[in-house]
């Protein structure tokens, strides 16, 4: 109905009867979305966020910073054959980290920095598992509000065209950041028996049967 992209204390008054089915990030965020709204109530859902961006991305910055200082380390004991391709990854990403206010093209992803970091050959499987591991704590919007918020407040995403092998602007609304904050705890039906495992038990022709629960969306997700 377009009510999420008018006014935050109009777009608030529709997301208050799900505050309390929020997962905690969300539930965080929705708070500082509502005391900032009491002081700007005509600045829209995403124009709130924004006022909190720059303290965001300097709490952000610091957090991956401290992270990547934790990688090094673990570099430091690969043979020297091996640890160039994962310093120069490193380096990579410390300079996209520490650009301030870069635009969304040029900024630091988490996900592609731990899928390249996968691809890089270590022999020492502990230190490689080590490695990845600790990649893997780098805080993404579902575990940091100032991650969230640094994310939420760009003006524009980016959406990967494989056709073209390129990346195509799409704009973030209010109503985006709204949907993202409900998301996680929509409900979502769940295979308590794996599709995967009963697809080979029914090519076997063996008797058996399908359950599913439902479960948030959230909850699906990270049991997948």
């Amino acid at each position: 109905m377009g009510v999420l992209n008018q006014k935050s204390v109009i777009a608030l008054k529709h997301l208050k009867k799900y505050r309390n089915s929020l997962f905690p990030i969300e539930k965080e965020i929705y708070s500082i979305l509502e005391n900032l709204s009491k002081k700007h109530p005509d600045l829209k859902l995403q124009e709130l966020l924004r006022l909190r961006y720059e303290k965001s991305e300097r709490i952000l910055i610091e957090q991956q910073r401290k992270i990547l200082n934790k990688m090094e380390k673990v570099m430091e004991k690969f043979p020297d054959s091996e640890s160039k391709e994962a310093k120069q990854l490193l380096q990579e990403s410390y300079a996209r980290i520490i650009q301030p206010h870069s635009k969304p093209e040029e900024q630091f992803f988490r996900k592609r920095f731990i899928k390249e970091l996968k691809r890089i050959h270590v022999s020492d499987k502990n230190l490689r598992e080590r490695l990845i591991t600790i990649a893997e704590t780098l805080p993404c919007s579902a575990t940091s509000i100032d991650a969230f918020i640094v994310k939420y407040s760009k003006p524009y995403k980016l959406k990967y065209i494989p056709a073209t092998n390129s990346y195509k602007r799409m704009p973030r609304t209010s109503e985006d950041l709204a949907v993202r904050l409900l998301e996680p705890s929509s409900g979502s039906d769940d295979h308590i028996f794996p599709q995967v495992e009963f697809r080979k038990i029914e090519a076997r022709n063996q008797r058996t049967f399908r359950l599913t629960m439902l479960t948030s969306k959230k909850t699906n997700n990270e049991k997948t």
